[in-house]
């Protein structure tokens, strides 16, 4: 899979990390998932690093449609949904952007997409100022060279 996320409770965080080429699809996939995950809470932030993500396959209708089919599960989140991306370029930043103007409108989700991981960091309100820090922290994987 080209997108891997990890919940943890105790930080009321769920953190995912994109590798490689990503679909829409793919994107779609991991949010069902996520969703029917038994640690799933509506109220956790979402924190996506984009560090290893080489590339997106989407169109603007791809997204639109993606969208539509997943209304169902926006409905688990009854208030506020913050979601903050890191996007360490322009194409992965453009394509965040064009996803929050989709899905804002019809849900309760709040972007942020941020440029640097300091800045992801600081409004997720983690102490770390790297995103290896906060994977060695979460235990998740060896931090990425």
């Amino acid at each position: 899979m080209t997108i891997e996320f990890t919940v943890h409770p105790d930080r009321n965080l769920t953190y995912f990390r994109f590798f490689n080429q990503i679909t829409v699809q793919d994107c779609a996939v991991t949010f069902r998932a996520y969703v029917a995950h038994p640690d799933f809470r509506p109220d956790y932030l979402m924190l996506s690093d984009t560090r290893q993500l080489e590339g997106i396959d989407a169109t603007c209708l791809g997204i639109i449609v993606a969208v539509e089919r997943l209304l169902p599960c926006f409905r688990a989140f009854p208030n506020s949904a913050r979601s903050i991306i890191y996007a360490k370029n322009d194409l992965i930043f453009g394509m965040a952007r064009m996803m929050q103007q989709v899905i804002e409108p019809v849900s309760t989700f709040e972007f942020q997409i941020l440029r640097t991981e300091a800045d992801a960091l600081a409004a997720a309100n983690m102490p770390q100022t790297s995103l290896d820090d906060l994977a060695r922290e979460l235990g998740v994987l060896a931090p990425l060279a």
